[in-house]
């Protein structure tokens, strides 16, 4: 599609372009963006709208999108004008393409629209223009640069005088011989011609043996040199530091004499001299088993190099080395496989403490149960009393308790069942009876299963200790992999996330209300390419003890605990949360009319 078939700017366009470029910088900060990319990306769509002049909506087609990344002025920029093209589809995209811009500008020259300098731009000649193939100068540039045929060569206008430059087919621009063997992977020329024999550029044929052997015993000269030269610089460096080693030495001898002379020092001193004298000795010794190694270094490399030129195996080739790579690993391996059968003792080690503890109570419940017996005749009236007048719901409390206390099972469950495991463990987590609080709590469903992170994301979630911004935050039923629900105040959304702090999320859904089942919008989910797309059929459902869904079952990874305790936490509240929209809420969906009417009948 040409250009001209796109959509033109209007008049109304021009009056809140400035708001459009502004909603569009925000949003791209929102999204974790520099301030220094944001801004060039802005300056680019400006420059875009200033030249072409077309609506914002065109501006983000895709068709708009090719003719730019088509265009001369992307390439020779680097393929940042598309690259700001693509963003500006993707802001559109996640606002669902509206027909007003999101936000208000501040009034910021980023922002500002100038028509008259873009249409100036669109007549001006660019800064690289195609050269003519059959001048003489383009030609030779070709010779130098060993072009090939797919490449061109552009004309870059500059105030000194314009200078030719080859282009590559992806529109690249070249100034150098080097540059371009590196680009193409070829061979640097001179490397070429040493490693073939030719004679380089102003020698003869007869020269050029001569010329490669000096060149590379000018190259050993020069790192020759090198060396020394560092040498002797490290050697100035230490004799710098042994002189000012000295001099404070001297100066320590001096203050030391003169607090002698007065009487002065103490013990503290003493330490320090003791502590310094210490550190010298130490660094005496370190300098002195460098120096030595580095001699053992260097005869080692001077023999090496002797039996090489005398076409003899090296020093390394006749002694094996301490250590091979295949034993190091061997041993590496053993030790693992050591650790691996300690922790394998402690575990069976821990168990049977566990048993025999357990053993241990259980016989002395059979103790004190056998005592009672013994003594019931005694007091039979009294210990009747005691039994009609003692709480059984104490004793189940205990029970739950310590089962919430054990370890987790991944299980599919009954609603309910699911719902009071998940608050009774709440409540024992935070140190509270495991009735003693009623905690709100949601169903996430309706993700396909062959859709990504729908396994991760659906599932029952239970209200927290805490708040997050003044506002609950919910946990899935699951303690091995945790999934939670927050509101993000910056962002305005309701998120679904693997961690309170993390900078991204599995699903959102912008909204502000003060619970997620009160959402009216459509939850995006992310797709595992780096966007988040709506589903339509994610809902999440208010859990209200009169209206539970009829024979649904949920998964969750919870400790297992006894029946008798899920009606306790799961009973109605005083004051339930009001119904919401039908993509959202409990109210209005299908699962919670059929357990109606199962009531009814």
């Amino acid at each position: 599609m040409p250009m001209e078939d796109l959509e033109n700017a209007t008049p109304e366009h021009h009056a809140v372009i400035s708001d459009w470029i502004c909603s569009f910088h925000r949003w791209m900060l929102s999204n974790d963006r520099k301030e220094g990319t944001a801004r060039a990306y802005t300056r680019s769509m400006v420059f875009l709208y200033e030249e072409d002049q077309k609506s914002p909506a065109a501006m983000a087609s895709q068709e708009y999108f090719e003719l730019t990344k088509a265009s001369l002025k992307n390439k020779i920029g680097n393929g940042q004008r598309s690259a700001s093209v693509r963003l500006w589809k993707m802001f559109f995209e996640e606002y669902g393409h509206p027909t007003e811009p999101p936000e208000k500008s501040d009034g910021s020259k980023l922002f500002q629209v100038n028509l008259e300098a873009g249409e100036a731009r669109k007549t001006s000649t660019p800064q690289n223009v195609f050269a003519d193939e059959n001048s003489a100068e383009v030609k030779k540039l070709r010779n130098e640069l060993e072009l090939p045929g797919d490449w061109s060569v552009a004309k870059r206008s500059r105030n000194s005088g314009d200078l030719l430059t080859a282009m590559s087919p992806g529109g690249r621009i070249y100034t150098s011989k080097q540059a371009v063997d590196v680009r193409l992977g070829r061979e640097p020329t001179r490397l070429r011609k040493e490693s073939t024999g030719e004679p380089t550029v102003g020698e003869g044929a007869g020269e050029g043996e001569e010329t490669t052997n000096d060149t590379a015993n000018a190259g050993e000269k020069r790192k020759r040199a090198e060396s020394k030269r560092a040498a002797a610089k490290k050697e100035a460096s230490a004799t710098a530091t042994e002189e000012k080693d000295k001099t404070k030495e001297k100066a320590a001898a001096k203050t030391k004499a003169s607090k002698e002379d007065k009487g002065e020092t103490s013990e503290k001193d003493k330490d320090k001299e003791k502590k310094a004298k210490t550190k010298k000795e130490k660094k005496e010794k370190k300098d002195k088993k460098d120096k030595k190694d580095k001699k053992a270094g260097k005869e080692k490399k001077e023999k090496e190099k002797e039996k090489e030129k005398k076409g003899g195996r090296t020093m390394a080739e006749e002694e094996p080395p301490a250590s091979s790579p295949d034993l190091t690993l061997q041993l590496q391996q053993q030790q693992t496989q050591q650790h691996h059968q300690q922790q394998k003792k402690d575990k069976k080690e821990k168990k049977q403490k566990k048993k025999e503890k357990k053993e241990q109570k259980a016989a002395a419940k059979a103790a004190a149960a056998a005592a009672e017996a013994a003594g019931a005749s005694s007091s039979s009236s009294s210990s009747d009393k005691e039994d009609e007048t003692k709480d059984p719901s104490e004793n189940l409390g205990e029970q739950v308790a310590e089962a919430a206390r054990g370890d987790s099972v991944r299980r599919v469950v009954p609603v309910l069942e699911a719902w009071g495991t998940a608050v009774a463990c709440a409540n024992v987590s935070a140190g509270r009876a495991y009735d003693e609080r009623q905690l709100d709590a949601f169903l996430l469903r309706g993700r396909a299963p062959e859709k990504t992170l729908a396994k991760r994301i659906s599932g029952l979630y239970v209200q927290q200790e805490l708040e997050i911004c003044g506002r609950p935050y919910f946990r899935k039923a699951d303690s091995e992999t945790a999934t939670f629900v927050q509101y993000h105040e910056d962002k305005k959304m309701w998120r679904i996330t693997s961690n309170v702090e993390a900078k991204g999320e599995f699903g959102k859904v912008k909204d502000k209300n003060d619970v997620p089942w009160k959402a009216k919008k459509t939850w995006k989910i992310f797709d595992g390419k780096g966007t988040h797309l709506e589903d339509e059929d994610v809902r999440v459902i208010y859990m209200d003890a009169e209206a539970l869904p009829v024979g649904e079952q949920v998964e969750i990874c919870l400790p297992v605990l006894p029946e008798s305790c899920f009606g306790a936490v799961t009973t109605k509240r005083e004051a339930p949360p009001p119904a919401a929209s039908s993509k959202s809420s409990s109210s209005g969906s299908g699962d919670e009319s059929d357990s109606k009417k199962a009531k009814r009948e």
